[in-house]
């Protein structure tokens, strides 16, 4: 199984291009600034690419992959929040439609309840 970029991966990344500073982003995320460096440096290596060019120093310089990265980060924590508020706002499913029906997850279609 493939290892994947966790959110607080993607939010460390967002607030960098944010804050085009290691510093200001780490205080952002409410973490060390050391922190907030292994965790971009963790990121690159599960992505296996560079997205900040560490090459100038004392500046914050996005790769084009990098700005790409945080493009579609900014996606996926979207949709995630999204995600996270429909949950919050539908109805509880009382506990006697959960029993003794096996529930299958179909991906394309979310849980459902098995028809046999």
């Amino acid at each position: 199984m493939m290892n994947l970029p966790s959110m607080r991966h993607l939010r460390h990344l967002t607030a960098l291009a944010d804050h085009r500073h290691f510093g200001r982003a780490a205080d952002a995320c409410a973490v060390t600034q050391s922190t907030l460096s292994s965790s971009i440096k963790v990121l690159e290596d599960l992505l296996q690419a560079t997205l900040v060019d560490r090459r100038r120093p004392r500046r914050v310089v996005l790769t084009p992959l990098g700005h790409e990265t945080v493009e579609r980060a900014r996606k996926i924590i979207a949709d995630c929040e999204a995600l996270a508020h429909a949950a919050r706002r539908s109805p509880p499913v009382p506990a006697s439609m959960l029993r003794g029906r096996p529930w299958r997850v179909d991906t394309s279609a979310g849980l459902s309840a098995d028809a046999g």
